[in-house]
């Protein structure tokens, strides 16, 4: 009973997590247009990847379980993944409304039209929360779901760091000293650590 309760409950947030991620990004695109146009096999190639990967994880939760966790360790890792799932959705959406209409995809790496510079909300104590949030949804979900590709999923934290790292130099670029003010008393993705 346990299994199905948890399972069901993080199946409702990680669907209320990227369902909430689609019409917040609508509304951003609508108030602060982008700067230039998105290559579109790019932009296909990455959703395209993105919606698989999370309809697969969203059928792992409900139960098909794929590199099953050993059934002595299922309740531990249910439990951490559930942690983690919450801990990386509570972090995640707070981001993004902190961001409001700043928000654009990573990938397409450009500055929206009248941008500004979020260092309040949680942004006040990390530079890069919708990364290490996501990062910890998607292991968290893994969990959840009993399965061992969430040690797959472990090495998400390079691509996001690489990410991370490139949208500073952006960053910088386009708010000068405010953004090296602002990157000197933050940290990239846990407060006080890293």
């Amino acid at each position: 009973m346990f299994n199905f309760v948890i399972r069901g409950l993080s199946l409702v947030i990680f669907c209320t997590l990227f369902g909430y991620w689609f019409l917040l990004s609508k509304k951003a695109q609508q108030e602060k247009p982008k700067t230039k146009k998105t290559n579109f096999f790019i932009f296909f190639l990455r959703a395209t990847s993105n919606w698989a990967s999370l309809v697969i994880i969203g059928i792992q939760i409900a139960g098909w379980n794929v590199f099953s966790i050993s059934n002595s360790y299922a309740f531990l890792a249910q439990m951490i993944g559930f942690v983690l799932l919450i801990t990386g959705f509570s972090v995640s959406i707070s981001a993004r409304n902190a961001l409001g209409a700043n928000w654009i995809h990573g990938f397409e790496y450009q500055i929206k039209q009248k941008q500004t510079l979020t260092t309040t909300g949680i942004y006040k104590y990390i530079r890069h929360p919708i990364y290490i949030g996501l990062f910890f949804v998607l292991i968290g979900a893994e969990l959840v779901a009993q399965s061992l590709l969430f040690l797959s999923f472990l090495v998400m934290i390079f691509p996001f760091y690489i990410q991370a790292k490139r949208e500073e130099k952006l960053l910088i670029n386009y708010f000068g000293d405010a953004y090296k003010k602002y990157k000197s008393r933050t940290k990239m993705f846990i407060p006080f650590v890293w």
